[in-house]
């Protein structure tokens, strides 16, 4: 409890400036009925959320050469009640000697790149019913299209779907990665990147397979299938649910063409071999990592704990305590 309140005034002030970004982005968004921004809570609100956490997510144990390190399995888009990490996450991330995540959200120079990408990830462009499309699903998620127009296509609709995920309480200003790097700075822990931007960028970049999946990524977004997979999601990472995690594909509605699959299989298993191997590198410098990745990165036949265990790490899940009954 002490770990959290040494941190709560940072996480605090980290929140505000992620939520004005939020808000920012979304500000004269053409759709009636956009949610309003995130409230951030006071340090009152913070102590009580702190006080009342419980352990969520995934979260395992991985030791090698005689050191433990720990891996997290996020959620990007999260409610409020559930952003604060419970005994065991925190326990773990005290007994760490650096974060490491996917990427940092609250490096000014990772918001920086993020705003201003390298001319060679240009955005395409799209046939014009395409655009169309993209740029009214955006509208309608409550961004505004030419916020957005230096990203790639593909990066354009992932946005659309996470802002849109504030229809159904859950929030990017929440999401874990911005209140573990809070916690961090609050402990004085090193917060590293294990990807930079222009690798994040790469992952969605444009090609000649950009319509296909841009297609597929915005019929799951017309129809409500993204938003019913960010629901389910959520829910199964607040309750720990492997098994919903390991059957992924019968559930999703984001596996059912060969375009969803190349998509999926660009964002999650091709990432997955440069992660093990940052983690592995921090690691084998003899550092305790808490290395915290997206959920959907842990699971699969090419995921990150099965390929660590490759790597010869003794890999255990922490089984907390199940969670109180869910909100």
């Amino acid at each position: 409890m002490r770990l959290l309140q040494r941190s709560t005034a940072v996480v605090g002030m980290l929140l505000a400036a992620f939520a004005l970004n939020v808000a920012t982005a979304s500000d004269g968004a053409a759709a009636a009925n956009c949610p309003p921004p995130p409230t951030v809570p006071d340090q009152a609100r913070l102590a009580e959320l702190a006080r009342q956490a419980v352990d969520r997510g995934y979260l395992w144990k991985i030791e090698k050469a005689g050191r433990t390190s720990y891996l997290f399995g996020t959620i990007h888009v999260n409610s409020l009640d559930w952003m604060i990490p419970g005994p065991a996450v925190m326990s773990a991330l005290s007994q760490a000697d650096v974060l490491a995540l996917e990427i940092d959200p609250l490096d000014p120079a990772v918001a920086r790149r993020l705003a201003e990408p390298e001319p060679a990830v240009a955005p395409r462009v799209l046939k014009p019913a395409l655009r169309a499309r993209l740029d009214a699903r955006l509208t309608a998620a409550c961004v505004l299209p030419a916020t957005l127009a230096k990203l790639p296509a593909l990066m354009q609709i992932a946005a659309s779907v996470m802002m849109d995920a504030r229809s159904i309480g859950l929030e990017a200003a929440f999401g874990s990665e911005i209140l573990l790097s809070g916690i961090a700075q609050g402990l004085k822990k090193p917060v590293v990147s294990l990807e930079s931007v222009a690798l994040q960028l790469a992952a969605l970049s444009d090609n000649d397979d950009t319509e296909a999946m841009l297609t597929a990524s915005l019929q799951q977004a017309e129809t409500g299938a993204a938003r019913r997979m960010l629901a389910r999601l959520h829910k199964a990472w607040g309750d720990g649910n492997v098994a919903d995690m390991e059957s992924l594909d019968k559930w999703c509605e984001c596996m059912d063409t060969e375009a969803d699959r190349r998509l999926l299989a660009r964002l999650n298993d091709d990432r997955n071999p440069a992660l093990a191997a940052g983690i592995d590198r921090l690691h084998g410098e003899g550092k305790r990592v808490f290395a915290a990745v997206g959920t959907l990165h842990m699971f699969g036949p090419k995921a990150l704990p099965r390929l660590l265990a490759s790597m010869g790490y003794k890999v255990e899940r922490v089984v907390a305590a199940p969670p109180q009954r869910a909100r």
